[in-house]
């Protein structure tokens, strides 16, 4: 919870980012659904369904945390689903298809680590799971409007400018 009070205020590391506050909402709203009282029927639904993408969720979480993300067929083989069910149920209950909640993810991890690592472009794109560079960047200047570069830039501009002693 401090994480999502954290984000939604951010601070001059970490100013507010949409993606992050994003993730971690889902993320607590998957945690939630575990903890709720299960007397509902619509709850007991809910719980059951929503765990049954976990293995699935916290597998990609893993991976893509490790540099070896996994996709949507092996997402779906750890749910023991075929990969259409998988993708309908899990775009019921995340409110996205497999593939967009994927990209997202990609994305807000390279937006991570281009603005703190020196990693170079060419790294980070492998390290996300993009296979090509062009895919990458393609993806990467439709979400957050500019290049991998340019956001680097941006990023590191913005902590130059903080006045001396904020940290």
């Amino acid at each position: 919870m401090q994480a999502i009070t954290t984000l939604s205020q951010g601070s001059p590391e970490t100013p507010f980012d949409e993606d992050c506050l994003l993730t971690e909402l889902v993320n607590l709203l998957v945690l939630l659904s575990r903890t709720q009282d299960e007397s509902a029927d619509t709850t007991q639904v809910i719980n059951v369904e929503t765990n049954k993408l976990m293995p699935a969720l916290v597998a990609f979480s893993k991976g893509l945390e490790s540099g070896a993300c996994i996709g949507i067929a092996e997402m779906a083989e750890l749910c023991h689903f075929s990969q259409s069910y998988f993708r309908k149920l899990f775009t019921d209950l995340m409110g996205e298809n497999p593939k967009k909640y994927i990209t997202r993810e990609q994305l807000y991890r390279a937006s991570l680590l281009l603005s703190t690592t020196n990693l170079p472009v060419k790294e980070i794109h492998r390290r996300v799971g993009f296979s090509e560079p062009s895919i990458f960047f393609r993806s990467f200047l439709r979400r957050y409007k500019m290049s991998p570069t340019a956001y680097r830039k941006m990023k590191r501009g913005a902590r130059r400018g903080r006045p001396r002693g904020s940290a």
